[in-house]
């Protein structure tokens, strides 16, 4: 058994008995060895002088070292590891910050944020970077506000509401029923009770609701499509398919991580090369990968591929709107 199954197979209140007089660097390394619900339990057990420190180490982790593992399993188990760790064990401290704060809502990780974001404002500012803007749920349909918000408590969706202007409270209001609508717009009237810390968890836990909603589609999308490209590698239209899920799935999220996005639309441009090269003479392909162009910022590329689609495929109005946009 490595280290990071010994600390897997802990019970939280026993691991934290094993850690708690530790430092708080070995604290966070622990931590972020953890699966998210157990890691919450072992961190909230911790005073809120230690959180504080613990916290900040968590966030700035992205990698627990095969030295540091080592002494950890030493501590944990009185003896060396059997199994080498060789490698060491990599994770976003940042996302497993994000998700202690998105877990828990109690007072005290609002003063651990509080102290964060007085004390070391940058590392705060990069956690609050990768949470996708709350005001642009307005960018959602109103059938999918209207299913999101049936599924969040009156007084949760007051507290997120808190902070955004007033048009976009009314935006984002207007697509439920009226009588949750005037519920909600009541407790505004008092939004001073709410806390900003307390607004902007609960902003995060709504947007990672939705996100978690998107991954659950995106994850099933892309198997259907690399089980297509599995048993028929040769079909350019498989790649096509993949490379649609990459740029239209998780489309409301484009802004939650802008390395996950950028990763995704190299994928996407990957996939559409190979459909190309398979099937060169299909105008369809030019016209997403000249999408593909205009969400990386690679105009003179982008219409280029739009004027080949309408070359291949001449009374295509699409086609020809798309460049009329590109023009």
């Amino acid at each position: 058994m490595n280290t990071v199954e010994l600390i897997q197979s802990f019970d939280p209140h026993e691991l934290f008995e094993k850690i708690c007089s530790e430092t708080s660097e070995i604290a966070a390394q622990v931590i972020l060895c953890m699966e998210a619900p157990k890691a919450l339990i072992v961190f909230e057990k911790f005073p809120l002088e230690t959180q504080i420190p613990v916290y900040s180490s968590v966030a700035e982790l992205n990698k627990v070292t095969h030295q540091e593992l080592d002494k950890i399993h030493e501590i944990l188990s009185g003896q060396p590891p059997e199994t080498a760790n060789e490698n060491g064990f990599e994770k976003s401290g940042i996302d497993t910050a994000m998700d202690l704060m998105f877990l828990t809502l109690n007072s005290d990780m609002n003063k651990v944020t509080r102290h964060l974001e007085k004390n070391n404002k940058k590392l705060y500012d990069s956690i609050i970077e990768k949470i996708y803007v709350f005001e642009d749920l307005v960018l959602m349909s109103k059938d999918e506000r209207k299913r999101l918000f049936s599924e969040i408590d009156n007084i949760e969706l007051a507290m997120a509401l808190k902070e955004p202007g007033r048009d976009i409270q009314e935006c984002l209001l207007s697509c439920i029923p009226s009588e949750k609508a005037n519920i909600i717009k009541k407790e505004l009237e008092n939004a001073e009770k709410f806390d900003d810390v307390d607004s902007r968890n609960m902003q995060y836990k709504i947007i990672t609701h939705i996100k978690n909603l998107e991954n659950s589609a995106y994850e099933k999308a892309l198997t259907d499509a690399n089980e297509s490209i599995r048993l028929d590698p040769n079909n350019a239209e498989n790649y096509i398919t993949r490379a649609e899920v990459f740029l239209r799935l998780k489309s409301f999220f484009a802004g939650y991580n802008k390395q996950e996005r950028k990763l995704r639309q190299e994928k996407a441009l990957a996939d559409v090369n190979e459909a190309i090269r398979l099937d060169p003479n299909n105008a369809r392909y030019y016209h997403v990968r000249s999408g593909v162009f205009i969400m990386t910022d690679k105009w003179d590329k982008a219409r280029a591929d739009a004027n080949e689609a309408i070359r291949l495929d001449p009374g295509n109005k699409k086609y020809q709107d798309a460049l009329m946009f590109l023009d």
